[in-house]
């Protein structure tokens, strides 16, 4: 199948045929292979209307692949045949091309998920802020300053603060969690292990009687 070009392409490159025979594909198929500059300029039924017209002039029939299959054609419509064919081919091959070129180029790479700042690192932003703006003035923080503007920059960035630039609350805070943490893991321990492991537990700490009742303070001190 071969078409008849538009006038517009005619004044443009002086090709007297838009797209060669589109080998085995549909008039569809075909248009939707050009160019979107080509296909800006000519609507798909004017495509359509125009290669089967070029294709019942040059071949007597719409569908010139299958009437030379079915031996209907000419040796000279054959060969004018198996040329567009060939020629078709390479546009469309240069068509694809240029249309994944052009994709790659204009391909955006997906942004990375920001996660949204928690206020805690915002409010120690704004304290680095506060004593950057000090040293700016050329004022000399002091060791307790330096220790808090250390310890606000790694909350800022979301992460663990320097036992160093730890103060004494938070140090004892700290501590106080976790001896918490510590006794509910014991607790956790306590609960999964076994009866007779619990038994033998308390039966080795001496604060505890055969029938498991706790012994009186004179009796554990004794």
């Amino acid at each position: 199948m071969a078409f008849k070009v538009s006038p517009f392409h005619k004044q443009s490159n002086g090709s007297p045929f838009q797209v060669k025979s589109p080998l085995n594909v549909s008039y569809d198929s075909a248009y939707d292979a050009q160019s979107d500059e080509k296909k800006s300029s000519q609507t798909r039924e004017q495509f359509k209307t125009e290669a089967k017209a070029y294709n019942k002039k040059s071949y007597g029939t719409e569908e010139p692949t299958k009437a030379a299959k079915e031996d209907k054609l000419s040796d000279t419509q054959k060969k004018k045949l198996s040329s567009e064919k060939e020629e078709y081919k390479k546009k469309r091959e240069v068509t694809a091309k240029a249309k994944t070129d052009a994709e790659t180029k204009t391909k955006v790479e997906p942004k990375t998920k920001v996660e949204p700042k928690t206020g805690k690192q915002r409010r120690a932003e704004k304290r680095v802020g506060r004593l950057k703006k000090k040293q700016d003035k050329g004022k000399t923080l002091s060791a307790s300053q330096e220790k808090k503007l250390s310890r606000n920059r790694s909350k800022a960035a979301g992460e663990k603060v320097k036992d160093e630039d730890k103060t004494k609350v938070g140090k004892a805070i700290k501590k106080g969690v976790d001896k918490v943490k510590d006794v509910v893991k014991k607790k956790k321990s306590d609960n999964s292990i076994s009866d007779s492991e619990r038994a033998n537990r308390r039966k080795k700490s001496g604060n505890y009687n055969s029938d498991g009742s706790v012994k009186d303070a004179s009796e554990r001190n004794a």
